[in-house]
């Protein structure tokens, strides 16, 4: 199973576009280099983002949040942003709010 992070936050400050990436979401993480994460972000590119922007979810974390998941989607249509960033994404995400 491949490791995915939860976006916590996407303001990384004036020298930083984080309009690729929003909070509640999660992304297929690739790894940590000099204290950044490199992520898959909508567009389906990677980038280096700051890590404390982000949660590495554990292999459990990501089974829980699947089962969550397969639940919340037989009960009802999910909202288009997250339909559309779930086409982005090898694992859907997910608003956790």
């Amino acid at each position: 199973m491949e490791k995915i992070v939860l976006c916590l936050s996407n303001d990384f400050g004036p020298d930083f576009d984080g309009g690729d990436v929003l909070p509640g979401l999660t992304y297929e993480f690739m790894g940590v280099e000099r204290g950044m994460v490199r992520v898959v972000d909508e567009l389906g590119e990677d980038y280096m983002y700051p890590a404390a922007s982000f949660r590495i979810l554990s292999e459990a974390d990501s089974q829980l949040l699947e089962r969550s998941l397969a639940r919340l989607a037989a009960l009802k249509p999910l909202p288009s942003r997250v339909s559309a960033a779930w086409a982005c994404n090898p694992l859907p995400p997910t608003v956790l709010r």
